[in-house]
């Protein structure tokens, strides 16, 4: 049985025993016993996991201005730079490429959208594991504790002077 089949058998007997427990009325045992069993219901139904296509959320207001500010707080910024360095190559199915600076750091990112895939493979072919000038979208998010992360998109490849 899926857990949505269960969750909704354990609903019809949430409702039957809500009933009941109308129709048992100040009855002192049996409204009683009506109300511990609303209660187990209810404590089965939340500790079912929830399926692939249900969702639940819940996030008391609080956490939620908190987390507001925390996304509010973030800093974004991309500038456009050029660097010299070997260009590595390029992944076509993932659109991801490689290339190392001339002081030996390394560089992986993403292949711009903009970019053809006809274009890519042919900079892949005539720039691989040579000296060229990387022109790359350099983006810099900076969170509000203090912390940056950097990404890199390349936009193109020109032959080293």
């Amino acid at each position: 049985m899926t857990t949505r089949t269960q969750r909704e058998a354990l609903r019809a007997q949430l409702l039957d025993t809500r009933r009941m427990k109308e129709l048992a009325g100040d009855h002192p045992l049996m409204s009683l016993a009506f109300r511990e069993r609303e209660q187990a219901l209810e404590g089965f139904i939340e500790a079912l996991p929830l399926g692939n296509k249900e969702a639940r959320c819940s996030m008391d207001p609080v956490r939620a201005g908190e987390a507001y500010e925390r996304v509010a707080a973030t800093v974004t910024e991309t500038q456009e730079i050029q660097l010299p360095g070997v260009f590595k190559g390029m992944l076509l199915e993932s659109w991801r490429f490689d290339f190392v600076t001339r002081d030996g750091h390394k560089i992986s990112g993403k292949i711009d959208d903009e970019l053809s895939p006809e274009r890519a493979a042919e900079l892949n072919r005539e720039f691989f594991n040579l000296p060229a000038i990387a022109t790359l979208d350099k983006t810099t998010v900076l969170f509000k504790n203090g912390r940056a992360r950097t990404s890199h998109t390349l936009r193109d490849l020109k032959a080293a002077e």
